[in-house]
C-alpha cells in the first residue's frame, strides 16, 4: 500500500506508513483525529527522557569530581611530623615499618665520628734482620678512624687489615738502613720507626802474638822490628791500620819532637798501613820499624819503656788492642 503522505511502499495489511508514521487508510486516519500531533508528542516524550539521563550524568561527573578533589586535597596536605631535636643521642624510628612492635634502630654511631684524642701501637721501633722478614703491629686510638699519612721507603711495604699493619721488608744487600712512617687519627700522629741490619758483617781483628827485634836495620838504619801476628775479618780491599804506639813504664806517652813518627797529639808512635786481599785476612808477621832515634831518648842511661799496638779499620774505628810489649832502651 502506498502512503499518500510520503509515498513509501508499505504491506498491503499495514495501518500506518513505517517511513513517516501516518494512517495509510481513511478510517485509521479519522480514528487517530483525537490525537493531534501524535508524532511530535512522543518526541517531545523522548527528549524529556534524553534531558533527564544528560542531568543525571552531569550530575554524576560533579560528584565524582568532587570526590576527587577532596581526595587530592588531603594527600597534598600531609601531617607534619617534628624532626628530632640535635641530640647525640637521638634514635632514628623506622617509619617503613607498619608493625608496632618493630625495634628502633640506633644510628648514633653512624651520625657521630668521635675525635681521637690518643693513639699509640703495640711496637714503635721495629728492627728487622738484613734477612728481612714480616711483622704486624697494633693501633689503638680512641678516635673514629686512622690512616697511614706519611709512607715507607721501597724497601719496605705496609698494608692495613682492621686495627693492625702488616710491614713488609726486603732483604738488604747493603749498609744498615733507617726509615719511619706515620699514622694519624685527626690531629693525633704518631710515628713508627724502622731499622734494618746491613748484610755486610761489622769488621773486627784478632792479635795471636806480637815479638820484637832490637838493633835491626832498615835502609841503614838503626832501630827496632816490631813483629805482630794477626787476623782482619770483613776489610776486604779497605785500607786500614796497624800502630805500635810508645810509653815509658808508668804509662805516660813517650813525646816525639820532630813530626816524622807520632800521632796527632804528640805521641812516638810507628804507624803500618795495610789492605786485606780477603774477606778474612791473616797477617803471620806483620812488621813495624822504628829507628831507635825516633824514641827521642837523650839520657846514655837504661830505660824502662813499654808499647802496645792497635789495629784500626778504614774508619780509624779500634778493632783490638794488645797487651803492653816492655822492653829496656840503652
Amino acid at each position: 500500500m502506498i502512503c499518500k503522505n510520503c509515498n513509501t511502499n508499505n504491506p498491503e495489511d499495514a495501518l500506518f506508513c513505517r517511513n513517516c508514521g501516518k494512517g495509510l487508510s481513511e478510517d485509521t486516519n479519522k480514528s487517530l483525529d483525537f490525537l493531534p500531533h501524535t508524532n511530535s508528542v512522543h518526541n517531545k516524550m523522548i527528549s524529556k527522557d534524553s534531558n533527564k539521563s544528560l542531568v543525571f550524568v552531569v550530575i554524576f561527573i560533579l560528584i565524582v569530581t568532587f570526590i576527587m578533589i577532596l581526595s587530592i586535597s588531603k594527600c597534598s596536605n600531609p601531617v607534619l611530623i617534628p624532626a628530632p631535636q640535635a641530640d647525640s643521642t637521638v634514635v632514628a624510628v623506622d617509619t617503613i615499618a607498619t608493625d608496632s612492635t618493630a625495634v628502633a634502630i640506633d644510628t648514633t654511631a653512624l651520625v657521630n665520628n668521635v675525635s681521637a684524642t690518643k693513639i699509640s701501637a703495640s711496637e714503635e721501633n721495629i728492627a728487622f734482620t738484613s734477612n728481612g722478614g714480616t711483622k704486624i703491629i697494633e693501633i689503638n686510638t680512641d678516635g673514629s678512624n686512622w690512616n697511614i699519612s706519611v709512607g715507607t721507603a721501597n724497601w719496605i711495604s705496609t698494608s692495613c687489615n682492621g686495627n693492625t699493619i702488616t710491614l713488609n721488608c726486603q732483604a738488604n744487600t747493603g749498609v744498615a738502613r733507617t726509615d719511619y712512617f706515620e699514622v694519624k687519627a685527626d690531629n693525633q700522629t704518631l710515628r713508627i720507626h724502622i731499622s734494618q741490619s746491613s748484610c755486610v758483617k761489622s769488621p773486627s781483628a784478632t792479635i795471636n802474638r806480637v815479638w820484637v827485634d832490637h838493633n835491626t836495620f832498615q835502609d841503614n838504619i838503626k832501630g827496632m822490628s816490631i813483629h805482630v801476628n794477626f787476623d782482619i775479618y770483613n776489610q776486604l780491599n779497605k785500607k786500614c791500620q796497624c800502630n805500635a804506639y810508645f810509653y815509658y813504664s808508668d804509662g805516660t806517652q813517650l813525646k816525639d819532637s820532630n813530626g816524622s813518627y807520632n800521632t796527632t797529639d804528640g805521641q812516638v808512635c810507628a804507624p803500618k798501613r795495610i789492605t786485606p786481599n780477603y774477606v778474612n785476612c791473616s797477617y803471620s808477621d806483620l812488621d813495624i820499624f822504628i829507628p831507635n832515634s825516633e824514641l827521642h831518648l837523650e839520657s846514655s842511661d837504661p830505660v824502662k819503656l813499654k808499647f802496645r799496638i792497635t789495629i784500626f779499620d778504614e774508619n780509624s774505628n779500634s778493632l783490638v788492642q794488645s797487651d803492653y810489649t816492655n822492653f829496656n832502651y840503652n
